[in-house]
């Protein structure tokens, strides 16, 4: 699903595209807008599958599991006392 919005991202692209050339914009303008939107545009979409689950409404958060099982401390625990 998500590569289909994708290439309807791209097609509105285009079309938005063509109908400013009809109305008269640029094509240099339109160049250069596109340029600047490009990076944000392949931030979005790289980072689609980036993310953790946790707070996202994803899978469950096992970092508390993770990391106890290392010896580090988690957010929950209290700092160790010194001696």
């Amino acid at each position: 699903m998500m590569n289909q919005k994708k290439w309807l991202v791209a097609l509105a692209a285009v079309v938005g595209a063509v109908v400013a050339v009809a109305a008269g914009v640029p094509v240099g303008t339109l160049l250069i807008v596109g340029a600047l939107l490009l990076c944000p545009a392949a931030m979005y979409f790289g980072m689609q599958g980036m993310q953790q689950g946790c707070g996202h409404g994803g899978a469950e958060c096992n970092h508390d599991k993770d990391s106890s099982a290392k010896g580090v401390e988690t957010r929950n625990q209290a700092p160790p006392k010194a001696a």
